[in-house]
């Protein structure tokens, strides 16, 4: 950035470097427009206000050794980190500039230094204790990192009410992870609740946040499934279901496997996406996010393999799909691999003592059904037999 680069070189005139910054603001650079905001605090902080385009670049040269003097530590610390990958170095020059951070910019770096594993710097508890200051100075960045280490239990003790108020915060400042995890959490509440969390969503889909495309896609399938909104018309009716392709249909061209197995699934039931059910496009849609390690998709792709052409056309590939999704924490998927291993049915050779490890391992990952399976296969296997071997001797 020409501004920054002016401003750096000490045989540069200060006014010239001041006047790119705000031009490269205006034109929308965040780097620069981040710098600006940090010189028009130290500004305020001083008494200073500008009513006009002249007046502001006057209170800003005003300002240029305080500018400077962050701008060089901040161009210290980076080149510390980013040349020489020495976290220590880089948190002691920002630490020099601390003083002149009125945006929590720099406090918000300190934390990120500190929150590398593998970094000499490493240290939760003080990456925690920078994003609060940073926070604290305005940096939703900061806020919406100290958000997650309190709801994550990441150097402080776990608060999931604390890091709501800060996701809130964060939110508020428009900092669209956090409105896509404030709409996310209480969507489908009642009340101002469900408002707010409506109203944050939208405005994450609006910062073309891709989570929040899925997201409220899929609130809006819920709503047409209970019969749409009350009072629509059949066009508004359709324009809702426009809105859910388009969203899904973008998503996914931004690489959200989640999106995939969506449009997998409106096209297999079809709905929203195609007024008939379309299969052959819906497998493809499953086939595409398996291919990204979507585990529900590997569960959705080998349940419908089953249901559209039967076990005994693809009871490798069935298989194979519920294994992977199992290996990834997926508890259907796990308890498929019981069901496929203790009965016959699907063509494999039994293996009741691999489907009681799986029947637990679902247990574990939360299945609902998984532990009663277990409990009744390991009673089998306790007496000799297996739930089949048992079935035949009733």
């Amino acid at each position: 950035m020409l501004g920054l680069r002016l401003l750096l070189d000490e045989q540069s005139s200060p006014a010239d470097a001041i006047a790119q910054l705000v031009v490269a603001s205006t034109a929308g650079d965040r780097r620069a427009l981040a710098f600006i905001t940090a010189a028009r605090r130290i500004l305020v902080s001083r008494g200073g206000a500008a009513t006009t385009a002249t007046d502001a670049l006057n209170l800003l040269l005003a300002a240029v050794p305080d500018i400077v003097l962050l701008l060089r530590g901040w161009a210290r610390a980076r080149a510390a980190w980013t040349d020489r990958k020495d976290a220590l170095a880089a948190i002691a020059e920002y630490k020099a500039i601390a003083g002149l951070d009125l945006t929590g910019l720099v406090y918000l770096e300190i934390g990120t230094l500190h929150s590398y594993p593998r970094a000499a710097a490493f240290d939760a508890k003080a990456a925690v204790a920078n994003y609060y200051e940073g926070a604290k100075r305005g940096s939703v960045a900061a806020a919406y990192k100290l958000a997650c280490c309190l709801e994550d239990g990441i150097g402080v003790v776990v608060h999931k009410l604390n890091a709501m108020q800060w996701f809130l915060h964060a939110a508020r400042g428009g900092h669209a992870e956090s409105q896509y995890r404030v709409g996310l959490a209480n969507l489908y509440s009642g009340g101002m609740l469900g408002v707010q969390a409506l109203s944050n969503l939208r405005l994450a889909v609006q910062q073309r946040h891709v989570g929040a495309w899925v997201a409220y896609a899929g609130y809006l399938i819920s709503v047409l499934e209970n019969g749409g909104p009350p009072g629509a018309t059949g066009h508004e009716l359709e324009l809702h279901e426009a809105q859910v392709t388009g969203l899904l249909k973008a998503a996914a061209a931004a690489g959200s496997p989640h999106a995939m197995t969506m449009l997998g699934d409106c096209f297999f039931d079809g709905i929203c996406v195609s007024e008939e059910p379309d299969v052959d496009t819906a497998f493809m849609w499953y086939r595409r996010a398996v291919a990204k390690g979507h585990a529900p998709a590997m569960v959705a792709l080998a349940r419908h393999l089953e249901e559209v052409d039967g076990v005994d056309d693809h009871p490798r590939e069935i298989l194979d799909l519920y294994l992977r999704a199992a290996s990834l924490g997926n508890d259907e998927g796990a308890y498929m691999c019981g069901i496929i291993f203790n009965h016959p049915n699907y063509g494999l050779p039994r293996n009741p003592h691999a489907a009681l490890s799986f029947y637990r391992l679902a247990a574990r990952l939360g299945h609902e059904t998984a532990a009663s399976e277990a409990a009744d296969l390991a009673a089998a296997l306790a007496r000799g037999q297996s739930d089949d071997e048992a079935d035949d001797a009733d």
